[in-house]
């Protein structure tokens, strides 16, 4: 058997990019949009999340809710890229879940960029020459 250090590295990183998207399909076609939106009413009142990837983990012991993110991987390190899909999804679901709250909290946020002038001072340090400082 071929280790993956003897692929060519483009060989190597096409067979991680479908593990990744395999896992991903994996995710989405075991979604399950009830717990999905259980879990996204928790998560928004939540102070802390864990996501984790086998309800066998004992980290579902104790959970009101639990969203489920596969990881397989024939590398060195599980992927992370399917739970960056799933934290996205999340991401996009609370704030789409009480849309008054959202809108309220952009706006202060809005506010708060406003006052501190953020905006300003990024893009007059983006548009510096290299080495030059503000």
């Amino acid at each position: 058997m071929t280790s993956n250090a003897d692929q060519p590295i483009k060989q190597r990183a096409a067979q991680l990019c479908h593990e990744n998207q395999a896992n991903i399909d994996h995710f989405v076609d075991n979604f399950d949009a009830e717990s999905f939106e259980r879990a996204i009413k928790l998560i928004s009142e939540a102070r802390r999340v864990t996501i984790t990837d086998l309800a066998s983990s004992p980290l579902t012991a104790n959970a009101k809710a639990s969203i489920f993110v596969p990881h397989h991987s024939s590398f060195t390190s599980n992927s992370i890229i399917s739970y960056l899909a799933a934290a996205e999804c999340i991401i996009n679901a609370v704030p789409a879940s009480s849309s008054k709250q959202t809108e309220q909290a952009l706006i202060a946020r809005q506010e708060l960029i406003k006052r501190l002038n953020i905006e300003e001072r990024l893009s007059k340090i983006w548009c510096l020459p290299y080495g030059m400082t503000a």
